[in-house]
């Protein structure tokens, strides 16, 4: 096992020395089926765009300073419209002057509405185990934690309501104490 893992570590330190010294173009990048976001107003929907960002990203060794642009890239309608917004207030060109995460901060400030978000907490508040399978509702509970901040804030807190809104019958065999953090708790379950 510490062979392979020694022969990966080589392999990818490899890799990022081919990669390192030439330019990713936007073609290679989309090959990785990075998607295009309209700019719908959709909490789960901008997650999952971001994720989908971040896995292109990754399949395509793309550098930070690339991250901005390609993203930008790939915004259509109302969501180009904001980055030319954005463009101009900031005086310039946007790919230039900004960190990718900076781009996602504003990003999710202007595509989260905020009532989007009060809605979802309330969603969390009623989500209960009853047809879906457990793997169902872990996606719904993933995907609408990761937007109500004081899920994100307190770990405990979130495997807390994870646990009480699971079935009577999954609850029976889980003990909340034996599962140290919530990712346990969902591999238990």
């Amino acid at each position: 096992m510490e062979i392979m893992e020694e022969c990966l570590g080589i392999f990818c330190v490899e890799i990022m020395v081919i990669v390192g010294d030439r330019t990713l173009s936007f073609h290679e990048f989309c090959a990785c089926r990075a998607p295009k976001f309209f700019g719908k107003k959709d909490p789960i929907a901008i997650i999952r765009w971001l994720a989908d960002m971040v896995n292109a990203f990754w399949m395509s060794f793309c550098p930070e300073r690339s991250r901005v642009r390609f993203a930008s890239c790939l915004l259509k309608d109302r969501a180009r419209k904001w980055s030319e917004k954005l463009d101009f207030a900031l005086g310039g060109e946007v790919v230039e002057t900004i960190s990718w995460d900076e781009f996602v901060t504003r990003f999710r400030e202007e595509f989260t509405a905020a009532i989007k978000v009060k809605k979802l907490a309330r969603e969390i508040q009623n989500l209960f185990h009853t047809t879906n399978t457990v793997a169902e509702i872990t996606t719904k509970f993933g995907e609408r934690a990761l937007l109500v901040l004081h899920y994100t804030a307190d770990k405990e807190m979130k495997k807390t309501r994870y646990h009480d809104m699971l079935g009577d019958d999954i609850r029976e065999f889980l003990s909340f104490s034996a599962c140290q953090t919530l990712e346990e708790m969902i591999a238990r379950a």
